[in-house]
């Protein structure tokens, strides 16, 4: 019976080595093939490092194992719509797309007499959460979900009851990293598996629950960002400039089903500053009645130079109050070549509401 390794990896290609040298040592188990899913960066480092002449190579030379299978072919990256590697799990696509590949390799395997070991140590947490729900969804009586740890170096006694060709592998080890075993609810035990199998990958991921997005309120007169129950004030020249391009998000015509990977509305790098220079003005209109003091000079002689700070600052305060995977989704963000770039906010319009506390 074949022994099958799913592993999530990221930059750290050696959890892998360190994986393997533990079922081997720990567990005495051998592996047969592995497959790891990794971003696109993972992939080039995994190569770069542990395929050809690199590391694992030199493990299965040391630890007499010619014939596990594992080359550039078991390495898997989800792709997006524009058929591009994903680069790691920020959106909520990101995570179905990763999801969707946990499942389709682990279904190839499930149909077979074989034992499945998933590692969820590696790569980003949102890449180990969709393997370890893969496992619980396809998990038979016979696999297994593993976490790796350091521990303490193996004692020469330890060391000693092994054969002789890993005690001089192991003999100078300065750390040493161990498997275990993760309990987990098997859900194909009160599931048909029949039914499960039964299922295209995409319908079983379409069946997830999607995350929903909490909307982002835009208080005009107050100038103040919500999201649920976190808050933010932007400076009024700030303000402005990103009520701006919220209001060309909303105003977006776009046929397409989802914002998602979507940039139709985004601006060129104010080819045309006038007329933005123009339409900005429009929004300190607003404010004309206020007490609010307004500069003849800064935002309202946005150039090529300036706007990059602007931007900038914004994305600074945005941090201070809220996540990172929710600053990257409304934040100003650029996107494209050098020349050429284009500038938009990638939150789907229909979760912004703009609201004035005033009326």
């Amino acid at each position: 019976m074949e022994n099958i390794l799913i592993a999530t990896l990221g930059l750290e290609y050696k959890v892998l080595i360190s994986a393997l040298k533990s079922f081997v040592v720990d567990k005495n188990i051998k592996i047969n093939k592995v497959y790891v899913i990794t971003s696109h960066k993972g992939k080039e480092i995994i190569k770069e490092n542990l395929l050809d002449n690199g590391e694992f190579k030199k493990f299965k030379n040391a630890y007499k194992l010619l014939d596990i299978e594992f080359d550039e072919s078991n390495i898997l990256v989800p792709k997006n719509d524009k058929n591009e590697y994903l680069t790691g799990i920020f959106t909520e696509t990101d995570n179905k797309l990763f999801l969707r590949e946990c499942f389709k390799i682990t279904k190839k395997f499930i149909k077979t007499n074989n034992i499945i070991s998933f590692l969820v140590t590696g790569g980003m947490k949102g890449m180990s959460s969709c393997l370890s729900l893969t496992a619980q969804l396809f998990g038979r009586e016979q696999d297994v979900i593993y976490t790796l740890s350091l521990v303490d170096k193996l004692t020469k006694e330890q060391i000693n009851k092994l054969p002789k060709y890993l005690q001089k592998e192991l003999i100078n080890e300065k750390e040493h990293f161990s498997l275990t075993k993760m309990p987990y609810v098997k859900l194909s035990s009160n599931l048909s598996m029949k039914a499960l199998l039964n299922l295209s990958v995409d319908e079983l991921v379409n069946n997830t629950n999607e995350f929903q997005n909490e909307k982002v309120i835009i208080d005009v007169k107050k100038r103040l960002i919500s999201i649920g129950v976190e808050s933010c004030k932007l400076p009024l020249s700030l303000f402005s400039l990103y009520l701006y391009f919220v209001n060309k998000k909303k105003q977006c015509k776009c046929k397409k089903k989802s914002c998602e990977l979507c940039c139709d509305c985004y601006l060129n790098k104010l080819d045309d500053a006038s007329i933005f220079v123009k339409d900005l003005a429009k929004i300190y209109d607003i404010y004309k009645d206020s007490d609010y003091k307004m500069s003849s000079s800064g935002i309202k002689e946005i150039s090529n130079e300036n706007f990059n700070s602007y931007k900038s600052k914004i994305k600074q305060i945005f941090l201070k109050n809220f996540d990172l995977q929710t600053v990257n989704q409304i934040c100003i963000e650029s996107v494209g070549p050098k020349v050429g770039k284009k500038f938009g906010i990638k939150l789907p319009k229909e979760l912004f509401v703009i609201v004035n506390s005033g009326d």
